[in-house]
């Protein structure tokens, strides 16, 4: 039989030294992948001018999904759609039914989400951040609004 070698006994240093070195391996990651992102928005803000594209970037990053994402200003369809969604709506014996703010919200960022494009990134990135659909909604209606404050209109 051979003697094994005691293992050495680690450190809370050198745990942290370790924990230290991936997050700067993933932040390395986070900014090649935020290059990525940030090219293929340049061509949305180059259809749709530059003021009407807003772009978030995500406070958690997952290798091979991107780490921002781009939404539109939401065109007059979505804001109409969006404000109808808003309004109490009666029932059935006369009771008003629960607006669904939420699912209205989601709705504008399904319409106003240009990047990632519809596909396969698109839908693991939904998976991923579950939430992300309200997020982008919530930062369309802001774009929207800031245009309408811009413009002087209330």
């Amino acid at each position: 039989m051979t003697e094994s070698t005691p293992a050495k006994k680690l450190t809370i240093e050198d745990i942290r030294k370790r924990r230290a070195k991936r997050a700067a391996d993933i932040e390395a990651q986070r900014e090649a992948q935020l290059v990525a992102d940030y090219q293929a928005i340049e061509s949305n803000e180059d259809e749709l001018g530059p003021s009407n594209v807003s772009v978030v970037e995500l406070n958690a990053f997952a290798p091979g999904l991107p780490a921002a994402f781009a939404v539109k200003v939401m065109p007059p369809a979505a804001s109409k759609r969006y404000h109808d969604r808003l309004k109490p709506q009666q029932g059935r014996g006369g009771q008003i039914k629960p607006v669904d703010a939420i699912g209205a919200v989601e709705e504008v960022g399904a319409v106003c989400l240009v990047y990632p494009p519809a596909g396969e990134t698109r839908e693991a990135l939904l998976a991923a951040r579950p939430n992300l659909l309200a997020q982008a909604g919530g930062e369309s209606i802001k774009l929207a609004e800031g245009r309408a404050e811009s413009e002087g209109k209330e």
